[in-house]
């Protein structure tokens, strides 16, 4: 794959959905707005996104926590990201992007969603952060069913849903 990519060149694609492993592809996409990942948005994307990829301001995936160091310094610019919910220093170090007005914190885990502390630290820490800004803002809930394969047959997956967070209440 790396060689089929090495030379090309996507000029005109803003959004690009790609597995973690890509990283060559979004290379040759230098003008992409949004990045998100299938899998671990780890530190070869955040290279990549640095070094060919200016005009990224939005972002999705599961953030590799050795890398959430990397939001800030990298892309300074972030307007909005998707992350998997995973602790409450993870919302906080998201405190210098000026520019960021929206957060989506994906749950990917049935059961920590009802009566999960940590989960209740983060959205209110989300709310926090997101408050003090101008503009538009969001902060949406969403839980993607992953543990589907867990289940015994015919039980089917858990459907999807998302849930917008008032920012204006506590």
């Amino acid at each position: 794959m790396r060689k089929a990519f090495m030379r090309q060149r996507f000029p005109n694609i803003r959004t690009i959905i790609l597995p973690s492993y890509a990283d060559i592809i979004l290379k040759a996409c230098e003008n992409v707005r949004t990045v998100i990942t299938t899998g671990l948005f780890k530190d070869e994307l955040f290279e990549v996104i640095k070094e060919d990829c200016p005009a990224v301001e939005d972002i999705g995936g599961q953030i590799d926590l050795q890398c959430v160091q990397y939001i800030p310094k990298v892309l300074p610019g972030l307007r909005s990201i998707r992350m998997n919910v995973t602790y409450i220093w993870v919302i906080r170090s998201l405190e210098p992007l000026k520019d960021l007005r929206s957060i989506e914190l994906l749950i990917t885990d049935s059961t920590k969603i009802h009566a999960n502390s940590e989960l209740d630290k983060c959205i209110e820490e989300a709310k926090i952060l997101l408050r003090g800004r101008a503009g538009k803002k969001s902060l949406v809930l969403s839980f993607e069913d992953c543990t589907h394969y867990m289940r015994p047959p015919f039980s089917g997956p858990l459907s999807p849903w998302k849930k917008s967070i008032s920012l204006d209440t506590d």
